[in-house]
């Protein structure tokens, strides 16, 4: 029998894979060792979502009871438009969704560890992901970015079942727009093209939790901004290119800040944290994480021109590159500690630091002096890119040890023009 269910699961699979409909010769057979709901098919308990026969139209809730979706399960359900996956399943398999050409938004459990290849692959609408964790959940799943293009370009918003159904919003005549109700996500509830431009001051009211990625950024004419106490996550790029923002407070029970979530912020001077946070902290309004080992975020416009990163310091959120060997070309950006710090003439950075990472003194336009310990082994690539004012190069080793220092050229020209002075 066993093996005749075997037998059944492939051809019921191949009979709706490639047919869409099942055959005479084998309905018996599926009817017997599986079930039907509608134009999808089943394990006989219910715990194996096997294959959508192409019917599936607008949204589609998956049973609760599903452990495990086949892959190619959804695979040219063309009309479906939003899919919610259950708690409990752990993957989403090769071509899962591939060419469903209109789905929108895919709501992602907590128990998802990996997504696979080709999973959302030809999935071109694809534009709101809904996580159900946090930021740091997210970032510990496994995606394979083969064929995913499409998934990579859409929002993420966590903890997302909230879908701004709870969000009131009010935009007064002198542009403060009040915000009240639970996660604040994409899409937000008011007319972006519309209202963008008019916002000049945003009070976030006690209940806001989260701040989704993206829900603020471009907007320039912002320049002050309340944060409530409720407040645990503020989402990537969630404030980026707000070019009018001055300062920010974090308060105390934020635990994430997500990728890029003030870059591009040229006015902002402070970044400050409520003292009784856990996981971040500020130094004179730069940002760190609670420890004061990491230098996350120094503000665009930070008051001064010259700046010695403290003591006890050993890490610099650096930020990304890419370079074509073959066209001799490339860019850098993200989330980089000193990225587009055009203020800055001077850095001083402090023993025990061991990379400067890819992009971190990127775009710092007027930097002409940077000290570099001994311990500093890498050097990433667009370290210095768009740095062209560098002038001098302060390195605390030997003319042996800078040798030894691993340097990605791409994007570092500056420092071959620099001078370099020796410590010993």
């Amino acid at each position: 029998m066993l093996q005749n269910c075997g037998q059944c699961f492939k051809q019921a699979l191949f009979c709706l894979a490639r047919s869409r409909f099942l055959c005479d010769a084998v309905k018996g057979c599926v009817l017997l060792c599986f079930r039907k709901r509608g134009a999808l098919l089943y394990s006989k308990d219910m715990t194996r979502l096997l294959c959508c026969a192409g019917a599936k139209t607008g949204v589609f809730r998956i049973p609760q009871s599903v452990t495990a979706i086949n892959a190619v399960a959804f695979n040219g359900c063309v009309e479906l438009t939003e899919v919610i996956i259950p708690e409990n399943v752990p993957q989403i398999y090769s071509q899962t969704f591939e060419n469903c050409v209109n789905l929108r938004i895919v709501h992602i459990p907590q128990s998802i560890q990996s997504i696979f290849g080709y999973a959302f692959d030809g999935c071109y609408s694809l534009e709101y992901i809904y996580y159900q964790g946090n930021w740091e959940q997210w970032n510990a799943m496994t995606v394979d970015e083969s064929g995913n293009d499409a998934f990579y370009g859409a929002q993420v918003s966590y903890l997302g079942y909230s879908m701004n159904h709870d969000i009131s919003w009010v935009l007064t005549e002198g542009g403060e727009l009040t915000v009240s109700g639970g996660a604040l996500l994409n899409p937000v509830p008011w007319d972006v093209d519309l209202y963008r431009d008019l916002v000049q001051h945003v009070v976030l009211m006690e209940g806001i939790t989260v701040i989704g990625n993206k829900v603020f950024e471009g907007y320039s004419n912002i320049t002050s901004l309340t944060l409530p106490e409720s407040l645990t996550t503020i989402g990537d790029s969630a404030f980026a290119a707000c070019s009018g923002l001055t300062e920010i407070t974090i308060p105390a029970g934020v635990t994430v800040i997500g990728y890029d979530a003030f870059n591009s912020c040229s006015a902002l001077t402070d970044i400050h944290v409520d003292p009784d946070n856990t996981t971040y902290s500020d130094i004179s309004g730069v940002l760190f994480d609670a420890g004061k080992h990491e230098l996350i975020k120094y503000p665009a416009n930070h008051p001064g021109n010259s700046y010695t990163i403290p003591d006890g310091v050993t890490d610099i959120t650096a930020g990304w590159h890419w370079y074509l060997e073959d066209f001799k070309m490339g860019d850098y950006g993200g989330a980089s500690a000193f990225i587009d710090c055009a203020r800055l003439t001077s850095i001083i950075i402090p023993s025990g630091v061991t990379k400067i990472g890819d992009a971190v003194f990127g775009g710092c336009e007027n930097l002409t002096d940077i000290w570099i310990p001994i311990t500093v082994t890498e050097i990433g690539g667009y370290a210095f890119a768009d740095c062209p004012s560098l002038e001098n190069i302060h390195y605390a080793g030997t003319l042996e040890q800078w040798k030894a220092v691993n340097v990605n050229k791409n994007g570092n020209d500056q420092l071959d023009s620099a001078v370099i002075y020796y410590g010993d």
